[in-house]
């Protein structure tokens, strides 16, 4: 769990699962909540974000050259530095702000 600030807001986000297919891709399911009496609690109802990091092609105008979807390599990152799915949760973070950077 962690706390994030949005428009002044302070809100608590938890990964609530993630499943991992090793060089292909790792999906992420992050909700949102609040501790009550110690524990994590997802908020209900809500609708949880799914985050996906795998490697893309990146995309041009065969016209003119103008890349208008840029590559991405996050799986190979994330893969060189946790080898053989050797992560946990708080791993994925750094990761999940980058790809909500980019939206």
């Amino acid at each position: 769990m962690r706390q994030i600030t949005i428009n002044g807001q302070v809100f608590n986000e938890k990964i609530n699962s993630y499943t991992y297919n090793i060089g292909n891709y790792l999906r992420i399911l992050v909700g949102m909540g609040k501790v009550v009496d110690g524990v994590f609690v997802f908020d209900f109802p809500q609708q949880y974000e799914t985050v996906v990091i795998q490697n893309e092609q990146g995309s041009k105008n065969q016209m003119t050259g103008e890349v208008y979807k840029p590559s991405i390599t996050d799986l190979t990152d994330f893969e060189t530095q946790h080898p053989n799915g050797s992560f946990s949760t708080d791993d994925l973070w750094p990761y999940i702000d980058l790809i909500r950077s980019r939206r």
